[in-house]
């Protein structure tokens, strides 16, 4: 792979750690949400000036959840935000929880769980034993992906 698993593990451990200073993002209904992410903030370009406006700013922020192992990403851009809150935190904290909010409020329904849960599971057919070639044509004629690592010429571990 391009960046080490050691190096993604530190990496999300950050992110979590940093969304969370004081209270934390991922609270929600009582339970509690492993949600990874930074804040930004950036002047914008002054066009008739050039270099960067003083007065002119992007709040943003990225959000992982779970941080464990991320399904879902989100993004939240705000642009010349309100005069004296300009900072990623401050602005768009809030947007963020609320958005987050929604999302674990359908996560956590009924619908959510018939239409995304029930139909993920999948029973793996038993490929220990078998070459990488025929263990892998079996897993994708069920639309399965296959990951092979090492260089044994039998399947020895299903994960």
């Amino acid at each position: 792979g391009i960046v080490s698993a050691q190096s993604t593990a530190v990496l999300r451990d950050y992110l979590e750690r940093t969304i969370n200073q004081g209270q934390p993002i991922g609270a929600f209904m009582g339970k509690e949400r492993r949600v990874g992410g930074k804040t930004g903030t950036a002047q914008k370009v002054d066009p008739v000036l050039g270099g960067y406006s003083s007065d002119k700013y992007i709040a943003s922020v990225v959000a992982l959840y779970p941080v464990e192992n991320p399904q879902v990403t989100i993004f939240i851009k705000v642009e010349d935000p309100r005069a004296g809150q300009y900072y990623g935190g401050p602005v768009t904290t809030p947007l963020l929880k609320s958005l987050l909010g929604e999302m674990f409020t359908y996560m956590d329904s009924q619908v959510y769980a018939e239409r995304y849960l029930e139909k993920s599971k999948v029973v793996v057919p038993e490929i220990r034993g078998k070459s990488a070639d025929e263990a892998k044509k079996i897993l994708e004629d069920i639309n399965l992906n296959i990951k092979i690592e090492g260089n044994s010429s039998k399947v020895i571990n299903m994960e």
